[in-house]
């Protein structure tokens, strides 16, 4: 029996985030052959906005195809710590699928009167999935 495994992606900061509404930033090593069973983002920073403008900043996690396959809207500013995807957004669809090798991205959508991703600070964000490899039949 597979025991369950833990992929971390690299450290996304705001130096990572292009100026815009919307950026997208690539995970890198991500494990190929997986039964994904859980996904969610964590920070180690207070991430705040530097412009009254841009009051958020959401992210979500999946393939190009599926932007949000992995993990669905989260919130990313303010206290540090794991985030919950916000309330009524739906389950990821590819937790609990095989998946061969997702290129897998985070994307960003900065929120407010006159939004911009380049308006945050302090941004230290990590992308956790729990997974299962899955063995040749």
């Amino acid at each position: 029996q597979p025991g369950v495994k833990r992929y971390v992606s690299q450290s996304i900061t705001q130096a990572d985030l292009t100026a815009g509404v919307s950026c997208t930033v690539a995970l890198t090593g991500e494990p190929t052959g997986i039964l994904p069973l859980a996904a969610y983002v964590v920070t180690s920073a207070t991430a705040t906005s530097s412009s009254g403008d841009t009051t958020g900043l959401n992210v979500k996690v999946g393939p190009v195809a599926d932007d949000d396959g992995y993990v669905q809207t989260s919130a990313t500013l303010g206290a540090a710590g794991r985030k919950e995807r916000s309330s009524g957004s739906s389950p990821a669809a590819m937790l609990g699928t095989y998946r061969a090798a997702d290129a897998l991205l985070a994307t960003f959508t900065a929120t407010g009167g006159d939004p911009d991703c380049a308006d945050i600070s302090a941004l230290a964000m990590k992308v956790v999935i729990y997974y299962v490899e899955v063995a040749t039949e």
